[in-house]
């Protein structure tokens, strides 16, 4: 398993997952920072849990729930995506921002949903909110 905080480089974690785990992982600014967060990672199917702190200066207006393709890290930005292998539809449930005073559903939130393509063809695409805080992402 891995994790990114862009513009930085992907960071390898001591977890493996199996295809069909059920992860959670929750990302929360320390009380009184600006910009420390501690990253946990639960892996709820084996049992198992990475937690580690990141020094990141979010803007903290943005949220991402993402699926992506691996690709080479390049210095040029148009490198290739690995060819997609089918997957099963990724579920994210449960899926809350915490804004100011509170938790917020995705839902109840102005949100932008974006598709992987490449060459004009759709890779994977998300599907709309369901409930009031869970969508999938399926490959096309």
């Amino acid at each position: 398993m891995w994790y990114e905080t862009l513009p930085e480089l992907s960071q390898t974690t001591s977890m493996t997952v199996a295809p069909g785990d059920r992860i959670a992982a929750v990302m929360e600014l320390e009380p009184g920072s600006h910009k420390q967060w501690v990253l946990s990672l639960q892996d709820v199917t084996q049992g198992t849990m990475y937690t580690t702190k990141i020094t990141y200066p979010s803007s903290q207006v943005y949220a991402d729930f993402i699926v992506e393709d691996p690709y080479i890290h390049s210095i040029e930005m148009d490198a290739p995506l690995f060819p997609l292998q089918r997957f099963s539809p990724v579920q994210f449930t449960n899926a809350q921002v915490h804004y100011f005073d509170g938790w917020y559903s995705i839902g109840a939130l102005k949100m932008l949903q974006i598709s992987m393509a490449q060459n004009e063809e759709v890779l994977a695409s998300p599907s709309r909110i369901t409930l009031p805080d869970s969508f999938s992402v399926r490959h096309a």
